[in-house]
């Protein structure tokens, strides 16, 4: 499946990985589905990692437009983007939608970001097996 999604940090955090190609249709409908676990969590903010790191494919502008951005949304982390026009594309995206995100290398840097920004966050509480619940075509 080249999109997996589920919880990072069960009720925290949550995690949308691109593998190979993929579609945009199912990239909306798997970011989307982030937004219904977010927006499931009692949590007063949920973060999201974005893990880039093995996809082949890019994502069009035009499919931010139908990005659900949940009302508890925090900082998103975008895991292994080094091409720099990647990089622009995914600012200005994230600027539109107003949301806070930030670059990094590797998924270990990404959570050690989130819990120097949210303090609820607990090295300990890191789940390095993935939790999937939903995998897109």
């Amino acid at each position: 499946m080249p999109i997996k999604v589920g919880w990072y940090i069960e009720e925290k955090v949550t995690y949308l990985q691109l593998i190979g190609d993929f579609t945009n249709k199912s990239f909306i409908e798997a970011a989307n589905y982030c937004s219904q676990l977010a927006r499931s969590s009692s949590t007063e903010q949920v973060h999201l990692i974005v893990d880039v790191t093995n996809a082949t494919s890019g994502i069009e502008i035009n499919s931010f437009r139908k990005l659900e951005v949940p009302p508890n949304g925090g900082w998103t982390m975008i895991v292994g983007s080094a091409d720099g026009i990647a990089r622009f594309t995914g600012s200005v995206m994230f600027q539109l939608l107003k949301q806070k995100f930030k670059f990094v290398d590797t998924l270990e840097e990404s959570i050690d970001e989130l819990i120097d920004i949210d303090t609820s966050l607990a090295p300990k509480q890191a789940n390095y097996d993935i939790i999937i619940r939903k995998e897109f075509d």
